[in-house]
């Protein structure tokens, strides 16, 4: 990504913090942009991953700790700077919709206010839109036939079908109904 490789990279609010790490040669060469849509006209975005501050049933002081996630996340000082300094994407809306987040520029991006972009995907996420409930292998097995792909074993357009033969295939083997 940061040697001009790569034109484009689809991701979510959190990606232009690891973007930044990773391909920082190309510092000021990157903007953000809304998702490209299946259907013309439309503005739909999803929701990709995300962090949480839970609290599991092993801990020794399960309501300190709960206290401590709330204000974590719901603190306007700490939301801030959970997301100045590692680019989480806000939970607090007085921050989300605060002209200073939306507004704020960004070096990397050559001056972008990519807050501003990833705000409106907020606002389109298709909230009837699911993850599989085994997400890490639809990714295992999209990496292994794009990468069959690109050594020239097998066409892109295949990549699409065998993906879909091979995880319709898995999910009927763990038991799901698949239509």
């Amino acid at each position: 990504m940061s040697n001009g490789t790569y034109a484009s990279w689809i991701t979510a609010a959190w990606g232009p913090v690891f973007l930044a790490g990773i391909a920082g040669k190309s510092k000021g060469k990157w903007r953000a942009a809304p998702l490209p849509q299946w259907s013309a006209g439309d503005n739909v975005s999803a929701n990709w991953g995300g962090s949480t501050s839970a609290v599991t049933a092993q801990s020794d002081y399960p309501e300190e700790a709960t206290k401590f996630a709330i204000w974590l996340n719901h603190d306007s000082e700490s939301a801030k700077m959970l997301a100045d300094k590692s680019f989480l994407f806000p939970t607090l809306n007085s921050l989300l919709h605060s002209d200073q987040f939306k507004n704020q520029t960004d070096p990397f991006y050559g001056g972008q206010k990519v807050n501003s972009v990833f705000i409106q995907a907020s606002e389109e996420v298709d909230k009837g839109f699911q993850w599989s409930p085994f997400q890490d292998y639809v990714y295992t097995k999209m990496q292994e036939q794009l990468q069959a792909a690109a050594d020239g074993k097998v066409s892109f357009s295949q990549v699409m079908d065998d993906l879909d033969s091979n995880i319709t295939n898995y999910a009927k083997s763990q038991g799901f109904k698949v239509q």
